[in-house]
C-alpha cells in the first residue's frame, strides 16, 4: 500500500541538523546539542500531530519511557523483547511502514511524525511515505553521523516555510515535490 492509496495521512521526518549536515552524535542519537527553541517546536509539533514513530535506538535515547502528550510507536525488529505494554501510549511492533500508517489512520491519527533514527527516516523515505520534512539547523558543527545516509533514490523537495526559530536557529520546512499536489 503506497500513501496515495491511503487518504489524508501526513507522515513528517522532524529533525534537527548542525550547520555541517550531522543529525546524530556517532552511535547516540541524543539531541543534547539542539537549541530550546528546537526543543520548543518539535514538542509542540509532535503534540499537536498525536503520534511519533521511532526506532529502538532513539527509543534507548529516552531512556525506554515514551514521549508524553503523544503516542509513541516504537518500530523494532525483535519487538517480543519488551514487556508488552510498557505505557498505555507506547506501542512496539515490527509492522511495515504502510501497514503501521493504515493501523495508525484506523485509530483516528492523520498526523504522523517520524522522529528518527536513520534507518527509520530512510525506510518511510524510500517507501514514498513522507510528506513533509521539518529540519532546524543549529549553529554547531559536530563531528557525527548524516541520517539520511541510507537513502538509495532521489528525493526532490519544495520549500515551504523558512523561519527563525531564535537569533542562530532556523526552521526549513519542505514537502516532497511528489506530494506538493
Amino acid at each position: 500500500m503506497c500513501l496515495s492509496t491511503m487518504s489524508k495521512i501526513r507522515a513528517a521526518i522532524i529533525a534537527v541538523m548542525s550547520a555541517n549536515g550531522v543529525l546524530s552524535r556517532g552511535s547516540s542519537f541524543a539531541v543534547d546539542w539542539s537549541s530550546r527553541e528546537d526543543k520548543e517546536f518539535f514538542k509542540n509539533l509532535t503534540r499537536k500531530m498525536g503520534v511519533v514513530v521511532m526506532g529502538r535506538k532513539t527509543f534507548e535515547t529516552l531512556n525506554y519511557k515514551p514521549l508524553s502528550g503523544r503516542l509513541n510507536v516504537v518500530l523494532s525488529r525483535t519487538p517480543h523483547h519488551y514487556r508488552d505494554p510498557l505505557s498505555e501510549n507506547l506501542i512496539i511492533t515490527d509492522m511495515p511502514p504502510e501497514k503501521l500508517l493504515h493501523f495508525l489512520q484506523e485509530r483516528g491519527y492523520n498526523d504522523v511524525a517520524i522522529i528518527g533514527g536513520p534507518q527509520i527516516f530512510s525506510l518511510f523515505l524510500e517507501h514514498g511515505l513522507i510528506t513533509d520534512i521539518y529540519l532546524t539547523i543549529e549553529p554547531i558543527v559536530l563531528s557525527g553521523d548524516v541520517h539520511f545516509q541510507l537513502v538509495e533514490h532521489d528525493h526532490f523537495l519544495k520549500l515551504l516555510e523558512l523561519r527563525k526559530l531564535s537569533s542562530d536557529s532556523i526552521l526549513l520546512h519542505y514537502t516532497l515535490k511528489n506530494h506538493s499536489g
